[in-house]
C-alpha cells in the first residue's frame, strides 16, 4: 500500500490511535518512575565522590604547602621557570 493521505485518512482508526496513546503515556511513565530515583542516587553519589575527592585534595595543598610532596618535584606553583631539582641528602 502506498503512503497518501487518502490512505491515511482512510484506515485513520481514532479509538486505535488513542489506545495507543495512553498506552504510550503509561510506558512513559513507568519509565520515568524507574529513571528518575535511579539518576538522583547516581548523581548524588557521584558529587559525594567529587566532594570526597576536592577535600582530599584540598587537605593535601594546605598541610605541605606545595602541590607535590615527591622528591624528584621540579614545578613550582607560581614560577615561569623551570627550579632546580632537590638535592637529597
Amino acid at each position: 500500500m502506498r503512503a497518501t493521505f487518502r490512505n491515511l485518512v482512510d484506515m485513520l482508526n481514532v479509538a486505535a490511535f488513542m489506545r495507543n496513546r495512553h498506552e504510550h503515556a503509561v510506558s512513559v511513565v513507568r519509565w520515568a518512575l524507574i529513571l528518575l530515583p535511579m539518576a538522583a542516587l547516581v548523581g548524588t553519589l557521584c558529587a559525594a565522590f567529587l566532594l570526597s575527592l576536592d577535600t582530599v585534595t584540598q587537605g593535601a595543598g594546605r598541610r605541605s604547602g606545595a602541590q607535590c610532596d615527591t622528591v624528584r618535584d621540579t614545578y613550582t606553583p607560581h614560577s615561569t621557570s623551570r627550579a632546580k631539582p632537590r638535592v637529597v641528602s
